[in-house]
C-alpha cells in the first residue's frame, strides 16, 4: 500500500510536468471532425506513466525494497522495449508515422524484449502446452502476441479513461492469477504499474486534460502483454485478457 501511494503521487506530479511541457514538445492533440474536445489537449501521459514506473523501479531496487533478480529478469527486457515503443509513440504523435514504420517499430520492440529476457534466462528454448518448440518458433509466436496486444491497447484508446482504465482492470486480474497460479514473477512490479496509471488517470477522466499518446496506449500493452506471460504463463494468459476487453467491446 505504501509502495502504492508513494508512486501513485509521484505519477499525479509527473503528469501534471507533462501537462506543462506538452506543447513545447509538440505533444498536443488538436481538435477536429473526429474529435469530441474543442481545444488542444495534451498527449503525453504515456511518458508521465513511464517515467514515473521506470524512476519507482530504479528506487526500490536500490533501497532493497524490490527483488532484484525478479526484477532484472523482467525490467531490463522492458525498458529495453518500451524505450523503442516511447519513441516510435512520440514520433507518431508528434507528426504521424507511415503504418508499416509503425509496425516495424512494434516488431522490433517485441523482438527485444524476446532476446533481451532469453539472455538473462540463459536460454531461448520455448513451450507451447507442453511442448518444446524450436526457438525461432517460439520468438515467432511471442512476437505476434506482443503486437497483437500492442495494437488491440493502441486502437481502443479513443474515450477519456478507457485504455488506461482497462489495462488497470487487466493487471489486477494478471495479479490475481498470478498469485493463484504461484507465478514466478514478483508482483510488486504490477503493483508500480497500477499506480502510476492510477495518477494519471486522474487528469485522463472526462473532460480529459491529458491523454496517453500512441506512445502511452502502446507501451501499456507491451506491459500487460509481457508481464502477463512472466507472472501467469501462457496457459493462463488468454482467460486472464478475455475479462477487460471484453468490457470494451462496443469502443472495439
Amino acid at each position: 500500500l505504501f509502495i502504492y501511494i508513494v508512486v501513485f503521487l509521484l505519477s499525479l506530479g509527473m503528469s501534471r510536468v507533462l501537462i506543462a511541457l506538452a506543447p513545447s514538445l509538440g505533444l498536443m492533440d488538436q481538435p477536429g471532425e473526429r474529435r469530441i474536445h474543442k481545444k488542444a489537449v495534451p498527449r503525453a501521459g504515456g511518458i508521465a506513466i513511464w517515467i514515473s514506473f521506470v524512476a519507482a523501479v530504479f528506487l526500490g531496487s536500490w533501497l532493497g525494497l524490490l527483488e532484484s533478480d525478479t526484477v532484472d529478469s523482467y525490467f531490463s527486457p522492458f525498458l529495453a522495449a518500451s524505450g523503442i515503443l516511447l519513441v516510435v509513440g512520440i514520433l507518431d504523435d508528434r507528426g504521424g508515422l507511415r503504418a508499416w514504420m509503425k509496425l516495424g517499430g512494434q516488431v522490433l520492440a517485441a523482438g527485444v524484449f524476446y532476446w533481451v529476457s532469453a539472455a538473462y534466462r540463459g536460454h531461448i528454448a520455448g513451450s507451447i502446452a507442453g511442448m518444446e518448440v524450436p526457438p525461432w518458433a517460439d520468438c515467432l509466436i511471442w512476437i505476434a502476441w506482443i503486437v497483437l496486444l500492442v495494437n488491440a491497447y493502441n486502437l481502443i484508446d479513443g474515450l477519456d479513461g478507457l485504455c488506461g482504465g482497462l489495462a488497470w482492470i487487466s493487471l489486477g486480474g494478471i495479479i490475481l492469477a498470478g498469485i493463484a497460479l504461484g507465478g514466478e514473477l514478483s508482483v510488486d512490479l504490477v503493483v508500480i504499474m497500477m499506480a502510476a496509471i492510477m495518477g494519471f488517470l486522474v487528469y485522463n477522466r472526462y473532460p480529459a486534460r491529458l491523454f496517453l499518446g500512441d506512445a502511452g496506449s502502446m507501451m501499456l500493452g507491451l506491459f500487460v502483454a509481457t508481464v502477463a506471460t512472466e507472472l501467469v504463463g501462457r496457459r493462463a494468459v488468454g482467460a486472464v485478457m478475455l475479462v477487460p476487453l471484453a468490457v470494451a467491446g462496443v469502443p472495439l
